[in-house]
């Protein structure tokens, strides 16, 4: 059988190989199993003389992907200015399948051997893809100044074919608008001292997972956004390199799923349950700290700690968001507001080092407001070299 749905279900049969059900009036003891409710359909004490069956689920995967790229750079002068532009091309095709078919075990009493021939083959999937991305990128050398700025974009088509002609075929393009980027560097009297500040934007083309679900809408739907914004100052010394970094990360357009059971479900539902759809994201705003001392002896000091804080925005309709559990303002799942690393090591013939790393508690679900502990993780080496 190609394609299609489940066409019942047997749990039990004779030594024919004939599919048996309980015996009648057999009560049993069995409240669940591992696969669902219990009862008599499941209890093999309902069943005597009969064989329990099993199946043997095997999915398929496989990808080719071929590509190409070209790069180039060109430096000049303008008056007592360098003038660098780089643009360049990269082509991407791949396909990806994906396929299930179901085996019959030859005697689960035995062992878990099934027969190579699959009785159902429930779905066989293609999904090609072609990703097309181009790039130009100007930087401008003035006195003590750095300044960039460049433009990109993508253009991504994803579909999804069926070889067995039963799932319909589905195609979405996830091409990205014009994405910005800028910065500029200002190298400071004081020798070593840079002060830098940049802005990005960039997305995630929508992903060919989503089109692994029959059955669920598409339309409309664009890729996830961020744009990103970094401002501080780095100093490189002969024993002492510092840096301090102010970052802001404002994500937009989150994919959601929404399905039928949600109770905004109504408001988005189409024909086979449930609709993807962009709303809300997240903002990140926090700071970077970080110091590396040359010390005598072949060793060195390093610490790094970051102040971060991710919180969600929200879709703005109350019942999409509670459906998916999402309380605006409220901390991003899995974020420490803080991390802190401190490694102390020595190179030479016998080396070694000790680093610890610092996690502070973080949300652990959106179904409630609890917290993992924070914790240390603590790691150390011993290093030997030399000549043959």
């Amino acid at each position: 059988m190609l394609g299609g749905s489940q066409l019942g279900l047997i749990r039990f049969v004779d030594r024919n190989g004939v599919a048996v059900g309980p015996q009648p009036g057999c009560t049993s003891s069995y409240i669940f199993n591992y696969y669902g409710p219990g009862g008599p359909e499941v209890d093999p004490a309902c069943h005597p003389g009969a064989t329990a069956v099993q199946s043997y689920r095997h999915s398929h995967y496989g990808k080719d992907r071929f590509g190409v790229t070209l790069d180039e750079e060109w430096f000049t002068t303008i008056g007592d200015a360098g003038s660098t532009l780089r643009a360049g091309v990269w082509y991407e095709d791949s396909r990806r399948d994906l396929g299930r078919d179901w085996h019959r075990m030859l005697d689960p009493t035995l062992s878990f051997d099934w027969d190579e021939r699959a009785y159902w083959y429930q779905y066989e999937w293609d999904f090609p893809q072609h990703v097309f991305k181009w790039y130009v990128e100007e930087t401008i050398f003035a006195g003590p100044f750095a300044l960039s700025g460049g433009i990109k974009q993508f253009l991504v088509g994803v579909s999804r074919d069926d070889t067995f002609n039963v799932d319909p075929d589905l195609e979405v393009d996830s091409d990205s608008d014009l994405l910005f980027s800028g910065g500029v560097t200002y190298e400071t009297p004081v020798e070593g001292l840079d002060l830098f500040a940049g802005y990005s934007e960039n997305f995630k083309a929508i992903s060919a997972t989503l089109l692994e679900v029959p059955g669920r809408s598409l339309d409309l739907l664009e890729p996830e956004t961020a744009s990103n914004v970094d401002v501080g100052l780095q100093y490189a010394g002969e024993r002492l390199a510092l840096s301090a970094t102010w970052y802001n990360i404002d994500f937009r357009n989150r994919i959601f799923y929404l399905g039928s059971t949600t109770p905004a479900g109504p408001n988005y539902l189409v024909p086979g349950g449930g609709a993807y759809f962009n709303a809300g994201g997240i903002d990140t705003s926090g700071v970077e700290l970080s110091a590396t001392v040359e010390l005598p002896r072949q060793a060195s000091f390093y610490t790094a700690l970051t102040f971060n804080d991710s919180q969600y925005i929200g879709t703005g309709d109350p019942l999409v968001d509670a459906g998916q559990g999402i309380v605006a303002g409220t901390d991003v799942t899995g974020v420490p507001d803080r991390l802190w690393v401190v490694s102390l090591d020595r190179s030479g013939p016998v080396g070694g080092g000790l680093t610890a790393k610092y996690t502070s508690s973080r949300r652990v679900s959106l179904l409630s407001d609890w917290y993992a502990d924070a914790y240390w993780l603590v790691d150390a080496y011993v290093t030997f070299s030399g000549e043959a």
